[in-house]
């Protein structure tokens, strides 16, 4: 909480620093109760070390409960699902605000992995995260800024692994920032 000052450079290369006040709500963290994940297959619930990977994997959470609908009408709370492989590599993104495909809302309450992302014999990782968004808009630029909690999980599936594929490495790396529990891809290239 606090004031900040976010700095943008406009097309027409004026500078506009913007300071904005993030308040608490009567004292307590504005940060979201983390979710749970449940993951499912078939209807039914599934077992993380146990996903047929010819099967959509539905990923479902535990609701959002201080989630809302923006009272400036400019971008609901937010809830994001996010798949990577056991490369740190992501595969599958739920989508986000302020583009033409869809994205989950605080009101969303699962997400699909298509099983055509899923390999026999591989292990993967995805997170779940609730997203309070405080809102604003200046020169018809939307401005948000985020308190979020996300909760990461681990899946393997079933089946003998590919021959010819990659090999998973015994630790999964790190896919996101908030993993501090394992190593980082290392980045090749520019």
């Amino acid at each position: 909480d606090g004031n900040y000052i976010f700095s943008y450079r406009l097309s027409d290369n004026m500078l506009l620093n913007e300071s904005v006040i993030i308040k608490n709500k009567m004292g307590a963290s504005r940060i979201p109760k983390p979710p749970k994940i449940i993951l499912k297959q078939g209807g039914h619930i599934a077992k993380a070390d146990a996903i047929n990977p010819h099967l959509d994997l539905t990923v479902t959470w535990t609701p959002f409960e201080n989630g809302n609908a923006d009272a400036n009408g400019i971008v609901d709370d937010l809830v994001f699902v996010v798949t990577g492989n056991c490369h740190g590599q992501k595969i599958d993104h739920s989508g986000g605000p302020f583009s033409e495909n869809e994205y989950l809302s605080y009101a969303s309450r699962d997400y699909t992995v298509s099983a055509s992302l899923l390999e026999p014999g591989k292990g993967y990782q995805l997170f779940v995260e609730h997203a309070d968004i405080d809102s604003s808009e200046y020169r018809d630029i939307s401005e948000i800024a985020t308190f979020a909690a996300t909760t990461f999980a681990e899946f393997h599936t079933t089946g003998g692994p590919v021959i010819g594929h990659d090999e998973c490495p015994e630790l999964m790396q790190a896919m996101d920032g908030g993993q501090t529990d394992r190593p980082r891809t290392k980045k090749t290239g520019n």
